[in-house]
C-alpha cells in the first residue's frame, strides 16, 4: 500500500525522507540519551538522601519507635524541586555554594527532561543545528553533573561511613562530559567542511516524488 508522500513532511517525527545529518543525529539522540540517565539517577539519589534525613528526624525524635514505625511514618517522595527545597532545609553542609549547586541541576534536570532533544524533526537537521543544540545541551549537563556529584557524594558517606574520595569527586564532572559528548565532539569535528544541503520545500519534495513516482 502507498501510505502516500506527505507521510512524516507536516506532522509525524519520523519521514519517508533520509536523515540529512545521520551520523550526527544519532549521536546526538545517544548523548540526550546518556544526558536523561544522569537527570533520572539525580533524582532517586536526591530522594534517596531525604528519605535518609526524615528517617533520622524521626527516629531521633521518638527513640522508642520500631524500625517498621520509623519507616511507615515517612512522607512520601515529592517532586524535584519540594525534595531539594527540604535537603536545603536540613543545611547539611554550610558550604551554600553546594546547595546552589543542588538548585541548579534541579533546573538542568528539568530542561534536558523536557528540552533535551527539542530540536525539531530529527531527520531535517543541519549540522550547525546540531551543534548549537549540542552547546546548550552541554551547558545543562555540567550543571547536573555538579549538583550529581553533591548528592552521589552523600549517598556513598552515607552507605559507606566514610568521606567520599576526592579524587574521585574532583575527575567526575570531567568524567560525565567525556562519557556524554566524546564521541559527539569528535564527529562533529570529523565532519567540518563537508556539505550540508539545504532542507527542500515540501513542494519541491512532493514534486520530486511525483516525478520518481511517473517514471517507475
Amino acid at each position: 500500500m502507498d501510505i502516500g508522500p506527505t507521510l512524516g513532511v507536516v506532522a509525524w517525527s519520523l519521514s519517508l525522507r533520509e536523515f540529512r545529518q545521520p551520523l550526527l543525529a544519532e549521536e546526538l539522540l545517544l548523548a540526550a540519551g546518556k544526558a536523561l540517565y544522569l537527570a533520572n539517577a539525580f533524582e532517586t539519589k536526591c530522594q534517596y538522601v531525604l528519605r535518609i534525613l526524615n528517617l533520622v528526624q524521626i527516629v531521633e525524635s521518638d527513640p522508642v519507635l520500631t524500625l517498621e514505625q520509623a519507616f511507615a511514618a515517612l512522607p512520601q517522595d515529592k517532586m524535584l524541586a519540594a525534595t531539594v527545597q527540604d535537603i536545603t532545609g536540613y543545611q547539611l553542609s554550610s558550604d551554600m555554594a553546594k546547595m546552589d549547586l543542588l538548585h541548579r541541576a534541579r533546573r538542568a534536570r528539568n530542561f534536558i527532561a523536557h528540552e533535551g532533544m527539542s530540536t525539531g524533526p530529527i531527520w531535517g537537521l543541519h549540522r550547525q543545528t546540531i551543534i548549537e543544540h549540542t552547546g546548550r545541551l552541554r551547558a545543562a549537563v555540567a550543571d547536573l553533573a555538579a549538583g550529581d556529584n553533591v548528592v552521589s557524594a552523600w549517598c556513598y558517606e552515607i552507605d559507606e561511613k566514610e568521606p567520599a574520595p576526592r579524587d574521585f569527586t574532583s575527575a567526575y564532572p570531567d568524567m560525565v562530559a567525556t562519557w556524554i559528548f566524546g564521541r559527539l565532539d569528535l564527529l562533529i569535528t570529523q565532519t567540518e567542511g563537508e556539505p550540508d544541503d539545504r532542507e527542500p520545500t515540501l513542494a519541491e519534495y512532493l514534486k520530486q516524488r511525483s516525478t520518481t513516482q511517473s517514471g517507475q
